[in-house]
């Protein structure tokens, strides 16, 4: 393995075990709440302090990929679950679809718990549509080139390393379309990575 892009959800992300806790006077009795998230996301002692604290059952189920999360929340039309954790680059073709509601930020008086560069809202590109909020941050991380020493005698400076054809075929990525997708259209000179249809070529 010579170079690994590491695995990240990138930016922010909405995911149940943080909103969970806000919503502490919105779920019933013996309820049972549907999650679909990420590995990690929702530990198995995170989500019995839930189900223990709130008196309801807790089903998890986990995706990989950003394609598996859209291919999951699209059988059924979404019925399948009652929150899910997306990357805010993803969420607007959601809402597209109408796989993610708005959210009454007024219900959810726990907000004011956030860190703060987490509760300005509108500072977020992605959370908002016609000035109604569909997700809640909840985490972010970055995209990295991990690489061996051993092997490479010089730091890459761009992602464009791993097309170096010197690489071929000793690269590791993470295995999303969107994802590399963004990584491409960004090499490519597009604006705005991810709406690579934007992107005019020679």
């Amino acid at each position: 393995m010579l170079l690994k892009i590491q695995k990240s959800r990138t930016l922010f992300a909405l995911f149940l075990v943080a909103i969970s806790f806000l919503f502490s006077n919105s779920i019933s009795a013996k309820e049972v709440l549907r999650i679909l998230a990420w590995p990690g996301y929702a530990d198995p002692d995170i989500v019995l302090a839930f189900e223990k604290r709130y008196g309801v059952s807790v089903e998890v189920n986990y995706v990989g990929s950003d394609d598996e999360l859209w291919d999951k929340l699209n059988t059924n039309n979404g019925r399948d679950y009652d929150v899910f954790a997306v990357n805010t680059a993803e969420l607007q073709r959601y809402i597209d679809k109408g796989l993610s509601i708005p959210i009454d930020i007024e219900n959810i008086p726990n907000h004011a718990n956030q860190i703060p560069r987490f509760q300005n809202y509108n500072a977020i590109l992605g959370l908002t549509r016609e000035k109604k909020l569909y997700a809640i941050p909840y985490t972010y991380s970055e995209i990295g080139l991990i690489y061996n020493k051993k092997l490479v005698k010089h730091p890459p400076r761009s992602m464009s390393a791993m097309w170096d054809p010197a690489y071929r075929g000793r690269v590791l990525a993470y295995n999303s379309s969107s994802h590399n997708f963004s990584i491409a259209a960004l090499l490519l000179g597009a604006t705005n990575p991810f709406h690579p249809d934007a992107l005019k070529l020679n």
